[in-house]
């Protein structure tokens, strides 16, 4: 076991010494995640100061139009809370705060699911320009083994990668949820 140690690290300082960039790369996908993150963080600040309802995304069945007036769209919002009374406001503040956990969630989906493809193209880039290097050393010399690297990535591997990074995006979102139910619902738990 010494041995294949000492030779897989021999290998690998080979292919830092022939391809110095493969050390920096992982950087790049750093960078391309902490720009993604910060743009879902500002996206997150942006829903959380948004009044957002469900007539949003689904048109509003009165007459609130694009050409319509503010006085004539507050008049057409205040009739709607009006025709349901306390129960209508209290029912909308309801749906309110569902849609907008549904909204967070799907948010939160997305970011992880961006996040990942990022992440294991970043992986499928380096292992495809090490195997390269492994298999094609001394018959195949290239000057951008990395660049290469990417593009066959995403030409021909884009799409198992994506879905690939669905499913793990998929069990974090449930973890998630799992581990939020659980510091909720701690009191109970005790009880």
């Amino acid at each position: 076991q010494i041995r294949t140690a000492v030779a897989l690290v021999k290998t690998g300082s080979m292919v830092i010494k022939d391809r110095p960039a493969t050390m920096f790369f992982p950087f790049n996908a750093l960078v391309v995640q902490l720009l993604l993150a910060f743009a879902f963080i500002l996206l997150f600040l942006f829903l959380q100061t948004a009044p957002l309802t469900i007539e949003h995304f689904q048109g509003v069945a009165n007459a609130a139009t694009a050409a319509s007036s503010y006085a004539s769209n507050i008049e057409a919002y205040d009739s709607s809370i009006n025709d349901g009374g306390a129960a209508g406001i209290e029912a909308a503040a309801n749906n309110a705060f569902t849609f907008k956990i549904g909204l967070y969630l799907y948010v939160l989906f997305g970011f992880l699911w961006t996040i990942e493809s990022v992440n294991n193209l970043g992986w499928t880039t380096m292992s495809g320009s090490v195997s390269h290097w492994f298999f094609f050393r001394n018959s195949i010399k290239t000057k951008i083994p990395l660049m290469r690297s990417l593009y066959r990535a995403a030409r021909y591997h884009l799409g198992t990668i994506v879905f690939g990074s669905f499913i793990v995006a998929v069990i974090q979102l449930i973890r998630i949820i799992l581990m939020a139910l659980d510091h909720y619902t701690k009191k109970q738990q005790k009880a």
